[in-house]
């Protein structure tokens, strides 16, 4: 039995499901990790028309198995990765990139032991709550703009492979994406214009 993803989204900014069945695509794909030389402890993989393929095919799995129901919903980026990006180590809200759900697959279990674990708060309470994430939790973020995630630091190098699949669902969204995005542009524009003065 699924949870009510949009209840705990809208109270917790977060929902975490565990469901093997969504892995399927992904699941049969043999990864090659490539060392990122500008981060600590990040790999990337490579982009073949496959794991392309593959990525597509769970993110439209994703939207009919969990957002459906919503009505209207649109399929924005997708990604996977293995570690940890360090940006990603600092409280942020990914809003600003024009998707306002982001689903995280866990392909592997994070313990206090081994670090890894996902951080959400509400930035006008700062209540925080930490995930551990274990194999197969599929882990759905709020992006509206009162909730932040980060990342915290592995604590061993062990595996930690996520896949990532951005959504926009108007109806799920309290800041209007286009008004968000004109305002950072206005505020962008402005501190330009101050410089110059």
């Amino acid at each position: 039995m699924l949870p009510n993803i949009y209840e705990e989204l809208t109270l917790n900014g977060f929902c975490k499901i565990n469901d093997v069945s969504a892995f399927v695509h992904l699941e049969k794909y043999n990864f090659t990790w490539i060392k990122n030389q500008s981060e600590t402890y990040y790999f990337d993989t490579i982009l073949d028309s496959t794991l392309i393929k593959t990525l597509s095919l769970t993110h439209k799995l994703i939207g009919e198995k969990y957002f459906q129901s919503v009505g209207n919903y649109i399929i924005t980026t997708n990604s996977i990765w293995n570690g940890i990006d360090e940006d990603t180590l600092h409280w942020h809200n990914d809003l600003l990139f024009g998707s306002n759900i982001a689903v995280l697959f866990y392909f592997n279990t994070l313990t206090k032991l081994t670090g890894g674990e996902l951080g959400v708060r509400n930035k006008t309470t700062q209540e925080e709550i930490v995930i551990y994430p274990t194999q197969y939790d599929i882990v759905i973020l709020n992006q509206d703009l009162i909730w932040e995630h980060k990342v915290n630091q592995l604590k061993t190098e062990i595996s930690r492979i996520v896949a990532h699949f951005d959504f926009y669902i108007p109806l799920l969204c309290n800041t209007r994406i286009l008004d968000y995005l004109s305002i950072n542009n206005y505020s962008r524009q402005f501190e330009k214009l101050s410089r110059l003065y």
